[in-house]
C-alpha cells in the first residue's frame, strides 16, 4: 500500500499513484502585486523577488511611451520591503516617482498590499539661443534645472534641457 511518488515544492499538477487511503495537503499563500510603470526611456530595477528567487527584476522601456510590469511578492510577516532604483537611457533623465513612491530620491515599498509605482523619464534636448542686437532672452528652467539668460550681442548659450522648457 501507500503512495508511489511524492508531492513537494510548487510544481502543479502533482501526480502520484495511491494504493491505500492517503492525505495530501496543499498550501496556498496570498500574493501582492507590485505594478511598475515606466514612462519614457529608462529602467527600474526591483530588489530580489522572493517568489522566484531569481534575483533582481527589471522593467524598462527604450523609447517614448509607457510600459507596465507586474511582479508578485508573497504576503509575509513581516511584509517584504522592496527597493526600486531608476536609471535613464542615453539622452533621457529621471524626473521622479509617483504612486506609492514620490519624489526623485530612493524608493522603497512594503508589500503588505498591492502597490503601484510610476517612474517618469523625460527626453533631453539641446537648445541654442543666439541674441542678435541688444536684448535679453530669459529662460525659466524645468523641474530640477537652473534658470539662465543670454544678454548682449551674438552670445550663444547651449545646454541640455528637459521638456517642457519656457523661453
Amino acid at each position: 500500500g501507500g503512495a508511489e511518488g511524492t508531492c513537494t515544492g510548487t510544481t502543479s499538477p502533482c501526480t502520484f499513484i495511491i494504493g491505500a487511503d492517503e492525505a495530501v495537503t496543499a498550501t496556498f499563500l496570498k500574493q501582492h502585486n507590485l505594478a511598475v510603470t515606466v514612462v519614457g526611456a529608462g529602467t527600474v530595477t526591483l530588489g530580489t523577488n522572493p517568489i522566484s528567487g531569481a534575483g533582481d527584476a527589471t522593467c524598462s522601456r527604450t523609447s517614448a511611451g509607457t510600459t507596465t510590469c507586474t511582479v508578485e511578492y508573497l504576503d509575509a510577516s513581516p511584509a517584504t520591503s522592496v527597493s526600486l532604483s531608476a536609471a535613464a537611457d542615453e539622452d533621457w533623465t529621471f524626473s521622479g516617482w509617483s504612486g506609492d513612491c514620490t519624489g526623485s530620491g530612493a524608493c522603497s515599498v512594503t508589500m503588505s498590499t498591492d502597490r503601484t509605482v510610476t517612474a517618469t523619464f523625460l527626453k533631453q534636448h539641446n537648445l541654442a539661443v543666439t541674441v542678435v542686437g541688444s536684448g535679453t532672452v530669459a529662460m525659466t528652467a524645468p523641474i530640477g534645472g537652473t534658470p539662465t539668460s543670454c544678454t548682449g550681442r551674438s552670445e550663444e548659450h547651449t545646454s541640455e534641457l528637459q521638456s517642457p522648457y519656457v523661453i
